[in-house]
């Protein structure tokens, strides 16, 4: 990062209003923005004085980081970031002449002006930032599994990312390359879990700038690795069909049609004996969609068949939940401690909200089930797509009935 003395807060920055959908308070703005001010006046009285009449060696630096807590709560990010530009550069100026002593609140003060700057969209000096953060990291840390950990991979994350959104999407896929490398050497060599689960997370990264820089097809064998480590995870079924699901559409976008119907198919043997099934309708449809345009509609039938399974089952629950709500003495409700305002009211409002909910579901149920007729009709199986429209359509019709209703006999 650039050794030049930083520009500082001064009172008349503070001149300004409050953004109420950037505000980040429990209490008043105006109450923040009072605190805000009298920080600051203690940050104007130690610049005034030498260290050593400071009430303790790190008072200023410490209520920069305080002011700029209370600027970052006002959402003045700019604002917040000179604070704490203005207490890294105190915290250098001690560290150089203690050396080592002050090199957590050096990493302090740069994982938060980080923040401050990616809110603030100065993508450039964020990067400078997060340079700074990996250069240290690299200097203090010793060779082996020790010399990488979360907080690493996170600033390799944002590095790629920052790069991308600045349009440096070949640099971006270099980065995390590099860190592909690091990890299949010393933590790829050890085999243990979270060694694999640094490389999934790595090659998924590399793999989406690879995707960003127009490199698909090597995007898709990164993908690849992604999915085979995921699918010996059956507790984490969510993640491997979505990466599944990714990997299936770069397969396509590689030309590469033949792999992603394989794919997609080997995937649904595996998810279908899962127990965790019935959060994958989203998934489901999203195979299907992808196989019926691979021209693969029997393997495209099996997904949506698990689709139309789960959102039927999503309707029994929802209607039995709407059912004991009914059920419920509405004398219970005068009782129900939540409740300030008129109990009636509360009632009518849970028993609408408990209703749409079931409405949302068998409205899910059709639409999958009219993809379901549209698959068998591709497969000449006319008489169940008849029957399947025919279920997608009671459903409209009671829904129709529903709405056309005046809401005080609902």
């Amino acid at each position: 990062m650039k050794e030049l003395r930083p520009e500082v807060v001064r009172p008349e920055m503070l001149r300004r209003r409050v953004d109420p959908t950037r505000y980040r308070g429990l209490v008043r703005p105006d109450k923040t923005v009072k605190w805000t001010k009298d920080q600051l006046e203690q940050v104007e009285r130690l610049r005034g004085q030498s260290s050593e009449a400071w009430p303790r060696p790190t008072a200023l630096p410490k209520s920069l980081g305080e002011l700029g807590e209370l600027l970052t709560t006002l959402g003045w990010e700019d604002l917040a970031a000179l604070a704490h530009r203005e207490e890294l550069m105190i915290y250098r100026e001690m560290d150089a002449a203690r050396p080592g002593v002050f090199t957590n609140e050096i990493r302090r003060a740069l994982a938060v002006l980080f923040s401050n700057l990616i809110d603030a969209r100065r993508y450039d000096e964020a990067l400078e930032v997060v340079n700074e953060q990996l250069r240290l990291s690299s200097t203090d840390r010793s060779s082996g599994v020790a010399a990488r950990d979360a907080e690493y991979w996170r600033m390799v994350y944002w590095r790629a990312k920052i790069l991308a959104r600045l349009g440096r999407r070949d640099e971006a896929a270099q980065s995390t390359a590099v860190a592909v490398n690091e990890v299949r050497g010393p933590l790829g060599r050890l085999g243990d879990a979270s060694a694999n689960l640094e490389l999934s997370h790595v090659l998924a990264l590399h793999a989406d700038q690879l995707d960003s820089a127009g490199r698909v097809a090597e995007a898709a064998d990164m993908t690849a690795e992604v999915v085979a480590y995921w699918r010996e995870r059956p507790d984490s079924t969510d993640t491997f069909a979505s990466m599944v699901d990714l990997l299936s559409e770069r397969l396509v976008r590689s030309e590469r049609a033949e792999e992603a119907g394989v794919c997609l198919t080997e995937a649904i043997e595996e998810i279908r004996h899962r127990e965790d099934r019935l959060t994958l309708a989203r998934i489901w449809h999203s195979f299907s969609a992808r196989l019926l345009s691979l021209g693969l509609p029997n393997e495209a039938l099996a997904a949506i068949e698990q689709a139309v399974n789960i959102h039927r089952e999503s309707v029994r629950r929802f209607r039995e939940g709407h059912r004991q709500l009914e059920a419920v003495d509405e004398w219970d409700w005068y009782d129900d401690q939540r409740y300030d305002e008129d109990p009636h009211e509360n009632r009518r409002r849970e028993l609408e909200s408990s209703l749409e909910a079931v409405h949302k579901a068998e409205r899910d149920l059709h639409d999958e089930l009219l993809n379901l007729s549209a698959c068998l009709r591709r497969l000449d199986r006319v008489d169940e797509a008849t029957a399947a429209s025919a279920k997608a359509a009671t459903i409209s019709k009671a829904h129709a009935v529903y709405s056309s209703r005046p809401r005080d006999s609902q």
